[in-house]
Parts: C-alpha cells; sequence; structure tokens
C-alpha cells in the first residue's frame, strides 16, 4: 500500500478498532470504526515497510500483515 487502508467489513464481522504497530512493536494508532462500519487507517505519514494491523472485535484479535513501498 502507499499509505491509505480502507477496511471494509462484511456482513456479520463487528471489528470495533483497529491497532497499528511497527516491525519493533511500537504502537503507531489506533483506528476506530467509522459510522459506515469501515476501518480507515492512514499509512501516509509513515515510512516504507512493514507493520501489522491487530483487529478487534470484542472477542477474538485478528492480525494482519501490510507491506508500505
Amino acid at each position: 500500500t502507499s499509505g491509505l487502508v480502507l477496511i471494509e467489513i462484511s456482513e456479520g464481522l463487528k471489528p470495533e478498532r483497529v491497532k497499528l504497530i511497527d516491525i519493533t512493536g511500537k504502537e503507531l494508532g489506533v483506528y476506530e470504526r467509522l459510522l459506515n462500519g469501515n476501518i480507515k487507517v492512514d499509512l501516509s505519514n509513515q515510512p516504507d515497510g512493514l507493520y501489522q494491523m491487530l483487529i478487534f472485535d470484542g472477542k477474538q484479535v485478528t492480525t494482519v500483515n501490510l507491506i508500505k513501498q
């Protein structure tokens, strides 16, 4: 990705927030669900590299790896 990541939510999924962390484990931001149910994560101010998104839905956490180039 080059900067902006839009997480579109499928029917039945209800993530509450997303935590963005870098390769060292440093927390870069927490993003809340928008009114339309989607979550927008902005990497535009971050350098190229590997990032993880921790997606919280109240019951479990899903980890998604991102590469910014």
